[in-house]
């Protein structure tokens, strides 16, 4: 069975939306592409393919019928995960969602051109009003790229297919959201971790006073919103993230009523302007304003829950430092220097067999080797192991004589080792 694992508060999201309705570089496009196409949209021959059909898609793949076959497994599970979350009526769409995928950029490049009259750098969703017509076009790139702008198109496509036209905010917002959405080939299953990816950049837009006034956020024109690009796309991003991760309910009941009352056939001035009256009504703009600014400020990134569990730790407030960095790890999850310093945390809580572990992974992301040996060897030692420790010292001392040789050599003159 498949299975979407979620991690921090944003992917609870499916939890929280069930009791109101019974990201480091970013890796997302400047700008939501969704391309209302010309009429005289004519057809490559990719299109003679026959499609693969599942419940909710319709796929054709120029790589052939079996690479169909798993791309509508991917789509069915992301489906499923938009599905959690949104809770729309299934029995509202008007046909199976198409999506299509080109071998190579330049054959993607060819359609559009014919389909749209342009072309694009990443997966585009082509909006037809007529349902039949609809389509999502991606080609073949490496992951995880692949996967991200996968996850995002295939929600502006799910979205559309219920709601022709949503407030922008909510549709590019939700779509980065959904950008770290993972493949596991292995398990044909996904892994969904919170996207922060924008996070650095929401702060430092707060801080020089240039993000968006919240009345001018909610109803950006698609014209407003590519002049403000580079403001307008994270902090949409920023503002769901506030809204999904409200723990006491007050402000996630405005997004969960906004997307059950959403006119499936409404303009997109009215779809806005609803959730626009319902902001004053409810909580007053201001009101509203500063708490979203809050929630920026009380977010960390990651530098700086590295630097809060270093002071932590230093403070040898090792739970309250453990907490940072484990936060600090689940950001990033490459970089050795939080696995260093759990390993330092257990240590001087005399875990010593977690200690090991987490030296031994800094070791394997990168870690200098003699300060991981030096680390390691001390562990083993608290332990019991003196021939390992003093192995791993060793280690230490040879590489880096200047700083370990002397610390090395009273150490296993104490033990007996030298």
């Amino acid at each position: 069975m498949k299975r979407i694992s979620t991690v921090l508060a944003l992917l609870a999201i499916a939890a929280l939306f069930a009791g109101a309705q019974g990201s480091s570089t970013p890796t997302s496009q400047v700008a939501t592409p969704v391309v209302t196409p010309s009429p005289a949209a004519a057809a490559t021959s990719a299109a003679a393919l026959g499609p693969t059909e599942g419940k909710h898609y319709l796929v054709t793949s120029t790589l052939g019928a079996e690479r169909s076959a798993k791309l509508l497994v991917r789509l069915e599970d992301l489906f499923s995960l938009f599905a959690r979350v949104f809770r729309f009526d299934e029995g509202h769409l008007q046909g199976k969602l198409i999506v299509r995928e080109f071998g190579t950029k330049a054959d993607f490049d060819a359609y559009l051109l014919k389909s749209a009259g342009e072309t694009r750098g990443d997966f585009v969703y082509i909006h037809y009003p007529s349902a039949l017509k609809r389509e999502l076009l991606l080609f073949s790139k490496p992951e995880p790229e692949f996967s991200a702008s996968l996850a995002h198109q295939a929600f502006v496509q799910y979205l559309k297919a219920f709601i022709q036209d949503p407030p922008l905010w909510l549709r590019d917002g939700f779509a980065v959201c959904f950008e770290t959405v993972r493949w596991k080939e292995a398990g044909a299953e996904s892994s969904f971790a919170e996207n922060l990816a924008w996070l650095e950049t929401v702060k430092a837009l707060k801080a020089k006073n240039t993000l968006i006034k919240l009345d001018r956020l909610f109803e950006a024109s698609p014209e407003d919103a590519r002049a403000a690009v580079e403001v307008f796309y994270p902090e949409a991003w920023a503002f769901v993230s506030f809204l999904v991760n409200d723990t006491e309910g007050d402000y996630s009941r405005l997004l969960w009523e906004t997307i059950a009352t959403l006119g499936p056939a409404s303009s997109l001035a009215d779809n806005q302007g609803a959730f626009a009256r319902r902001v004053g009504t409810w909580y007053g703009l201001d009101a509203l304003e500063k708490a979203f600014g809050e929630y920026v400020d009380s977010r960390k990134t990651y530098p700086e829950l590295v630097a809060l569990g270093t002071e932590q730790y230093n403070k040898k407030e090792y739970d309250r430092a453990g907490t940072s960095f484990a936060e600090a790890q689940r950001l990033d999850p490459t970089a050795f220097v939080v696995p260093y310093y759990l390993g330092l945390i257990a240590y001087s809580k005399a875990q010593y067999q977690q200690a090991d572990a987490f030296y031994k992974q800094a070791l394997a992301l990168g870690c200098d080797k003699p300060t991981a040996n030096y680390a390691l060897g001390l562990n083993s030692i608290a332990r019991g192991l003196n021939d390992e420790g003093a192995s791993f010292l060793s280690l230490a001392a040879t590489a880096n004589p200047d700083r370990y040789r002397a610390r090395v050599d009273d150490i296993l003159k104490r033990l007996g080792k030298n």
